[in-house]
């Protein structure tokens, strides 16, 4: 594709501009919350370490795919073409930020729930009187 054996496919004008360079580096949100099926979908085979069931292994490679997946998905993309691989993570991190906010949002409703259930049962056993 380009001349120059020296000359890092990164850093040729065919690939994109430099600012869709750029987003190779950034965060991606669907390979961090999707793991090893975004792996799957993305060739990156390597996030079926997610599966190994050792304490933090699955944690550890979602933040590592997280920094690099894009990076990943471009790397191992067939067609080789920047715009079109960051069309395609666009999409899966749309995906997994909505899933975090709704994590969170899950999350959020379960605590204040529980907090509610302490101050009921609290409220009730200052009311029960002892004999």
């Amino acid at each position: 594709m380009y001349n120059n054996p020296n000359q890092n496919m990164y850093q040729n004008p065919a690939y994109g501009s430099q600012g869709d360079m750029n987003e190779l580096n950034k965060w991606n949100w669907g390979a961090f919350v999707f793991g090893w099926v975004w792996g799957i979908g993305n060739k990156c085979y390597i996030s079926l370490l997610q599966l190994i069931p050792i304490p933090l292994i699955g944690l550890i490679m979602s933040i590592i795919m997280g920094v690099n997946g894009t990076r990943w998905a471009f790397d191992n993309s067939d067609d080789r073409d920047l715009r079109s691989v960051l069309a395609t993570q666009r999409t899966w991190n749309r995906a997994g930020l909505v899933l975090v906010i709704i994590y969170a949002v899950m999350i959020l409703i379960t605590l204040l729930a529980w907090g509610g259930l302490v101050a009921c049962f609290g409220a009730m056993a200052r009311e029960i009187t002892y004999y």
